[in-house]
């Protein structure tokens, strides 16, 4: 499923919505991620590693 496209309209992100987190993306979150401010994504994936740990 696309989730995000560019200013031109071109794909740059995409998931499986039947997936507990699959994301794939033309950018790199992690450059703009600190410890205090993690990035959406960054925080995100860590939140669902963490649900699937509880859930194990």
């Amino acid at each position: 499923m696309v989730s995000g496209v560019g200013r031109g309209g071109e794909v740059r992100i995409v998931e499986l919505p039947s997936h507990p987190f699959f994301v794939a993306t033309l950018f790199v979150p992690q450059a703009r991620s600190t410890a205090d401010r993690p990035h959406p994504l960054i925080a995100g994936y860590a939140e669902a590693v963490a649900a699937h740990r509880t859930a194990r």
